[in-house]
């Protein structure tokens, strides 16, 4: 801010008229070329604010006096640029003065002049906000006669104000993201509440403007003191910026949210979020990843959860680099290999592994398509090609098998393909399959970290129900990259089978003789 000398004149600006004189007389250059904001798109609006015609560009001395200032001598003459998403009203009264929006995206003050002295914005007013395209957005240049905002006290409340508003507040304004959910990713009300004090105040004032519909492009607004520049342009995401800045106000505004990610049951709050950001506009790509993956760093104990909460967007996450996880904890970053669900058997301790409701389909159709391999046989008694190529549509290229039974039938086996893996079923009888279920806690330990188990029976392929319970082997499932499966353990454990029997009501598309006691 600058107190700058006023050599007043002694012609007036206006011409005598049954209304009042709006101070400065402005103009805006809206001639384009412009197109319409799109839905669900962020946009950049950036300002450039430079001294007018009326100020001289070494010493800021006016050029221009304010002729009717003998009749608003307690006044102080104002340039605001409002966006919001409400257009001004026209007084009915006085067609050239307007009364504000209640609420609004931003408030840029340019600068204050009051007899003698002016006090620029100049350097603050260079600026950008970010809007989405989700509503219509208004662009409100106005001049005021202000008794609220004039030199002191007030004028640098409004500055300071205008200064704190977040330039990302719009896209977390409950205006814009339903009202419901805007709560879990930003406290927008702290900022509402002052800037709808602000407008009352101005509204209390002469205000004296016009509405623009915003759209892509310039606008060039122009007063005797000032020269504002506005350019509006898509940007593809908040996170890709190059502005640091920028990146540190997103993370504010997330950690601003009054309600956390809770530390269980979790999934259902981090997709309601990542919907609620999609539908603003935020990149699905940069800006989603990081966003939950921020949020979720915090509140999750385990790198697991954590890639649970991430769901599709966990591979896109581990593509950010540096920007993303020099924040995060070390001990929660994710490679893409591990958001990928590659699962290596050598790893120490549970392996991370998807939702069971996100494989299972996966796993519906590689039982029904393990069942077809073994059940339909050539001549030499090899699975049919058909039936191998939908099962390789299920699996890894290869599956690792892993036998932790005292039989010992798969011990020590390389990893299969389709075809091979139907043979090596085959030569041990096991023609049927069925009964898949997600591991739970009635499943006993599960320090593979498996997500699904299912039943393999040593019976004949026309074999009918019932079957007894000692036909039943455990196979436990593992997924890997692509949701695909990508290693099998074989369990004899008695519990872990019967748990699986138990979800199914012990029917596998064959009948399970329950036993009495």
């Amino acid at each position: 801010m600058r107190g700058l000398g006023l050599t007043l004149l002694a012609c007036c600006l206006w011409s005598t008229s049954a209304f009042a004189k709006p101070p400065l007389g402005y103009s805006v250059d809206s001639s384009g070329p412009h197109q319409e904001l799109k839905d669900h798109t962020l946009y950049e609006i950036r300002f450039v604010c430079e001294r007018g015609p009326g100020l001289a560009k070494d010493s800021g001395n006016l050029a221009d006096a304010i002729g009717d200032f003998f009749l608003h001598h307690n006044d102080s003459a104002n340039q605001y640029i409002i966006v919001g998403n409400d257009s001004a009203v026209v007084d009915a009264t006085d067609p050239g003065k307007i009364k504000l929006p209640e609420k609004a995206i931003s408030i840029v003050p340019v600068f204050s002049i009051k007899d003698q002295s002016v006090v620029d914005n100049f350097d603050a007013c260079q600026k950008s906000i970010y809007v989405q395209g989700t509503q219509k957005i208004y662009l409100i240049p106005t001049v005021a006669w202000s008794s609220h905002f004039t030199e002191g006290a007030g004028l640098s409340a409004l500055y300071q104000a205008s200064k704190l508003i977040s330039p990302l507040w719009s896209l977390f304004n409950p205006a814009a993201i339903p009202a419901a959910i805007a709560s879990k990713i930003s406290n927008a009300q702290a900022t509402e509440d002052p800037i709808k004090s602000i407008l009352s105040q101005m509204n209390a004032d002469q205000n004296y403007g016009t509405t623009i519909r915003l759209r892509t492009g310039r606008y060039i607004i122009k007063t005797k003191l000032s020269t504002v520049t506005l350019n509006v342009s898509q940007i593809p995401s908040i996170v890709g910026a190059t502005s640091d800045d920028l990146r540190r106000d997103f993370r504010a505004a997330l950690d601003a949210a009054p309600q956390k990610i809770p530390s269980t049951n979790f999934e259902g709050v981090c997709s309601q979020i990542a919907t609620t950001l999609q539908g603003a506009g935020f990149s699905q790509d940069q800006d989603i990843p990081y966003a939950l993956t921020h949020l979720a760093s915090g509140a999750l104990s385990s790198k697991g959860d954590l890639i649970r909460c991430l769901g599709i967007y966990a591979v896109r996450a581990t593509r950010l680099g540096n920007i993303l996880w020099s924040w995060i904890p070390e001990a929660k970053r994710v490679t893409e290999e591990e958001a990928s669900i590659v699962t290596d058997p050598n790893l120490p301790g549970p392996a991370l592994q998807p939702d069971f409701s996100r494989v299972e389909g996966v796993l519906d159709d590689f039982v029904r398509d393990l069942s077809r391999t073994a059940k339909n046989l050539d001549s030499n008694g090899k699975p049919l090609p058909q039936y191998v190529s939908e099962l390789k549509t299920t699996m890894a290229p290869t599956v690792i098998i892993n036998d932790r039974t005292e039989a010992a039938q798969f011990d020590s086996m390389q990893p299969l393909d389709a075809q091979r893996l139907g043979e090596a079923l085959i030569a041990q009888h096991y023609f049927r399959f069925g009964c898949y279920a997600q591991i739970t806690e009635k499943f006993g330990s599960n320090t593979d970290g498996a997500a699904a188990m299912f039943i393999a029976f040593k019976v004949g392929k026309d074999t009918p129900s019932p079957v007894s319970l000692d036909t039943a082997l455990g196979v436990r499932v593992l997924f890997g990259k692509g949701g695909l499966v990508s290693q099998l353990t074989f369990t004899d454990k008695r519990p872990a089978i019967m748990a699986a029997l138990d979800a199914n009501g012990w029917n596998c598309n064959l009948v399970v003789q329950k036993p009495t006691s």
